[in-house]
């Protein structure tokens, strides 16, 4: 863990740059900003240069010009664990972070800090919405959005008074000093090929529960995983749970005050307290609903923000009455199951940014009884695609797999694998062939089906297909979900390689939907504009470059 700099302690340092593209460009003005000249900037696919700096890359001669430096601040796309880090460091280097300086200039106090697999986006901006409808006058950044360090990331008027940021694992790796309220939102594998391994994905991101100056952390209760790793959560956490039981009608769903089964006071935290508002039993009739968002998992990820806004003062975030006022005019973020168009009564969704296994499930639970085609796959980063199968093979409603390149073969596999053992476990079981009327054909075959499954559910099978690109799932997918199916892009892998990112990919999607009846365009001619909140504060689409959850 690097120590704890500021962006201030970098004056007069040998400093260079690592990493060119979003957040180097940002860490450039910084430096600039503060009189700042990089001894060296170095990046392998920025032929530059940048910010007005000749870039270099590793291999000529780029290594070599930070070696000479005294501070690194690197990119989060390159992962902390990487060998050419550790010999940097092992040689007096010191190697961080744009956001790890931030926060330990910044201070804590007024900072709300957002992670996890899934969720931690739209976190992200329903806490920024709702804060600016209680009357704050938030930044909301990071990883979505703008870097809050950047000097052209744009501010509320009068300046910020709560920083909501996002941030990703590769962020959180560099960080050394946390702020007052951290929020993680799940926990599932992912970007194992940064990491390492799952278990060293999960420390990294926790990692900002416990540095220095965390204080409280406002977690899904709900999330196994998490419930798991208490001990990693810091000195005081705040469970959020969702409690169907309690749920009302129009989208209103009651939370209680039990600490997750099996955890204890320790779980509960200093204080022992769960609830929304520290009160058993409390609810947010209504408020969640105005925000439009669809989903169970979404009104827990709204219960979470105002848990978090609490934790950080804002007055009003403990009344659902007001809530539900802050709540109006939130625009949903794009990419995240947003509903981009209806083609001859098929509704086509984006989930683009679903970029690995949880949020793909907890896309298909929201249509659990519709007819749905699902674009899967992507850049591989070495998934376990077995819960997306059983998933998949578990589904009453009919549902056909579109398996997109590169690793959309990697999908069909785990899909074939998961089949093929439930067989076997049938046949032990004294139930021969285990899911009655299982047939396989080449190429769109129905895998599974028949007498349904070990759950009870009565399966009417998973068809499944391997498409060339997303044109061609797109058409496929229409003419099958026709008339009144769900077409929905929720890929469960990432989009490097195909596409510049998770947008690339949702523009493509969009023009693929407008050839289906020559409107053409681009993904706005189906979207809404991006709406007011704290949206209009919000620093571009563009991301902190770095990617990651």
């Amino acid at each position: 863990m690097p120590p704890a700099l500021s962006w201030a302690d970098l004056s007069g340092a040998r400093v260079g740059v690592w990493g060119a593209r979003v957040e180097g460009a940002a860490n450039l003005r910084r430096l600039a900003a503060a009189g700042v000249v990089p001894a060296a900037v170095v990046d392998d696919a920025e032929p530059g240069p940048v910010e007005g700096h000749p870039v270099l890359t590793t291999a000529a001669g780029g290594l070599a010009a930070l070696a000479a430096c005294e501070v690194v601040v690197k990119s989060p796309g390159i992962s902390r664990h990487r060998a050419e880090v550790a010999d940097l460091e092992a040689a007096g280097v010191v190697v961080t972070g744009g956001l790890a300086l931030w926060l330990v200039g910044v201070g804590g106090e007024a900072v709300v800090a957002i992670t996890g697999s899934k969720g931690k986006s739209t976190t992200t901006a329903v806490a920024g919405h709702l804060a600016a409808g209680l009357g704050r006058r938030p930044f909301v950044g990071g990883n979505l959005g703008s870097p809050p360090w950047d000097p052209a990331a744009p501010r509320p008027p009068g300046g910020p008074d709560l920083w909501v940021v996002e941030v990703s694992s590769f962020q959180a790796a560099d960080v050394a000093r946390s702020p007052r309220v951290v929020v993680v939102t799940a926990l599932s594998p992912d970007h194992l090929d940064w990491h390492g391994d799952v278990e060293t994905y999960y420390a990294d991101k926790l990692s900002l529960c416990h540095q220095p100056g965390a204080t409280v952390s406002v977690v899904n209760g709900d999330d196994p995983e998490l419930r798991a790793r208490s001990h990693l959560l810091g000195p005081r956490v705040r469970w959020v749970r969702l409690d169907q039981r309690g749920s009302a009608p129009g989208g209103a769903l009651r939370r209680t005050a039990r600490s997750p089964a099996g955890e204890g006071a320790a779980g509960e935290g200093a204080a022992g307290e769960g609830g929304l508002s520290g009160r058993p039993g409390w609810g947010a009739p209504g408020w969640t609903a105005a925000l439009g968002l669809v989903g169970a998992h979404n009104a827990r990820n709204a219960l979470i923000a105002a848990a978090a806004l609490q934790e950080a003062g804002v007055s009003g975030a403990d009344d659902p009455d007001r809530l539900v006022r802050a709540a109006a005019g939130f625009e949903p973020l794009p990419s995240r199951l947003q509903q981009v168009a209806e083609v001859g009564g098929v509704r086509f969704f984006d989930d683009s940014l679903s970029t690995n296994v949880a949020p793909t499930l907890a896309a298909l639970e929201v249509f659990a009884d519709e007819r749905v085609a699902l674009l899967a796959g992507g850049h591989d980063r070495g998934l376990d695609y077995a819960p997306l199968a059983a998933a998949l093979l578990d589904r009453a409603a009919p549902t056909l797999l579109l398996a997109l390149p590169d690793n959309g073969s990697r999908i069909v596999l785990a899909v074939d694998a998961t089949r093929r053992a439930r067989v076997v476990e049938g046949a032990g079981a004294g139930r021969p062939g285990g899911r009655a009327g299982c047939a396989e054909r080449s190429g769109s075959g129905i895998v599974g089906g028949g007498a349904g499954t070990a759950g009870g559910a009565a399966g009417t099978g998973l068809e499944v297909r391997p498409v060339a690109d997303l044109a061609e799932a797109v058409a496929y997918g229409w003419g099958w979900a026709r008339p009144r199916g769900v077409v929905l892009l929720s890929p469960a892998a990432a989009s490097f390689g195909r596409f510049r990112d998770y947008r690339d990919r949702s523009a493509a999607f969009a023009r693929a939907v407008g050839a289906l009846t020559g409107a053409g365009g681009g993904a706005e001619r189906w979207r809404g504009g991006a709406g007011g909140g704290a949206e209009r504060w919000r620093g571009g689409a563009g991301g902190s470059g770095g990617g990651g959850t």
